[in-house]
């Protein structure tokens, strides 16, 4: 097959009988409309789509809000079948195609949706723009300082190569099948690997609520989802046990917070990233950003009460977070009795809770007087010791066979991409 130099770098060369447009030329594109929760004499109430509801190549209709829209607006941002469907904001350029799922549902102007004029299948164009997306073209091109916008009129000139419409066809049908096949894949090993994070959990439950010791004699610990507990095991409350104080962001605007800072500040990505033990950060603040209450003492732990509620770390050095977490610290009286690293495997246990006592404002948050009343089970120094080794041996066999199967799972994404890529720029034939 002959080929052409696109005159587009990241999309590089292409079939010579191919052609270059820009998404104003192949369909009609709509932002949808600022959040309405009053509307007007006129208005009803209608379901709409926001950022968070696209995928790349999906949907997501779990959480589908309603607002208001007038009849202008709902002939203007209706969803129709076969519409394709752009997030706007977040995580920009994801992509989907609406097949009328939901009956007379509109658009957020998070979102933007694009109706292909006839000759161009709107399914040759989905796969296109998760090339262009997994190519990292969206990012680089809404070049965001802070919050990231594919805006209408970038998304306007966003380019596309085009081939005929009897190849667009054999193309379409082509990604369908195989990247059916890899799908399938994916899904049976993201089983897997929910079956090992199941099973770490489990593994970890059982053990600090009931020890290692099959055979010893029990008490009723007189709390339901616990029942029965070694009979000299203690239970205290969280706020017997630890001190809690809240995280905080040191103002952005003063330099002299961040400029050569050397203190450790924890967001959500640092436990995404490194894990559970951190003593490294993205980001460190200076000692003029701490205030009086001091920082986070080393072998304290901090954990999500808003946001991703339940997540947590055990803080190596010492250091601050942001808003979104608490800090644990064991109070002084009792830490000759705890081991830190027991804690840490007990905090699998206030996760779960956590997850499920939050109360909705604005936004999701803990319900901090139950996280305070919440029990934590102690045995003796010796136990703790024992089951924590006991959990460092297990989890790394669990957490190994876990990352096997990420592993496998990014090679199918990877598979997935370059097969997509190289497809719908022509560089291989089908």
């Amino acid at each position: 097959m002959r080929m052409k130099d696109s005159g587009i770098d990241w999309i590089g060369m292409i079939p010579e009988h191919w052609s270059v447009k820009r998404i104003k030329d192949i369909g009609t594109l709509v932002l949808g409309k600022m959040l309405d929760n009053k509307g007007g004499s006129d208005s009803k109430l209608m379901p709409y789509l926001k950022s968070r509801n696209i995928g790349w190549l999906h949907l997501d209709l779990t959480n589908v809000d309603e607002m208001y829209f007038n009849e202008n607006e709902i002939y203007q941002l209706r969803l129709k079948k076969g519409d394709l469907i752009f997030s706007e904001g977040g995580e920009v350029g994801k992509t989907a195609i609406w097949n009328d799922e939901i009956n007379d549902c509109c658009i957020q102007n998070s979102v933007h949706k694009l109706t292909i004029h006839e000759g161009n299948l709107n399914r040759f164009i989905l796969y296109f723009s998760y090339f262009a997306g997994k190519k990292g073209f969206y990012n680089s091109y809404v070049n965001a300082v802070s919050l990231k916008h594919l805006t209408y009129e970038k998304l306007r000139r966003v380019p596309i190569v085009l081939p005929p419409i009897d190849e667009q066809r054999r193309i379409v049908a082509y990604l369908d099948e195989k990247t059916a096949e890899i799908d399938q894949q994916l899904a049976l090993l993201e089983k897997e690997l929910n079956a090992c994070l199941r099973l770490k959990r489990a593994v970890i439950n059982r053990a600090v609520t009931r020890g290692l010791h099959p055979n010893i004699p029990l008490k009723d610990s007189g709390i339901d989802w616990i029942g029965m507990i070694p009979e000299h095991w203690v239970v205290k409350r969280i706020k017997d046990v630890f001190e809690l104080r809240n995280g905080y962001t040191p103002s952005k605007n003063d330099s002299t917070f961040w400029e050569g800072g050397t203190i450790p500040w924890y967001r959500m990505d640092d436990i995404r990233e490194k894990g559970r033990k951190l003593n490294v950060a993205k980001q460190y603040i200076t000692p003029n950003a701490v205030n009086g209450a001091g920082l986070f003492e080393a072998g304290s732990f901090i954990l999500a009460t808003t946001a991703t509620i339940g997540e947590h770390a055990m803080l190596i050095v010492d250091s601050l977070a942001n808003q979104r977490f608490t800090n644990l610290k064991i109070r002084k009286s009792l830490i000759s009795s705890l081991y830190n690293e027991f804690l840490f495997y007990y905090m699998f246990v206030v996760d779960d809770f956590c997850k499920t006592s939050t109360r909705q404002t604005t936004f999701a948050a803990v319900n901090m007087e139950e996280l305070k009343n919440f029990c934590i089970l102690i045995p003796t120094i010796d136990e703790q010791q024992s089951i924590a080794s006991y959990l460092d041996s297990a989890c790394a066999k669990i957490d190994a066979k876990a990352e096997n199967i990420r592993k496998r799972i990014d090679a199918y994404k990877r598979l997935k991409r370059s097969l997509i890529n190289e497809v719908v720029t022509g560089k291989r034939a089908v």
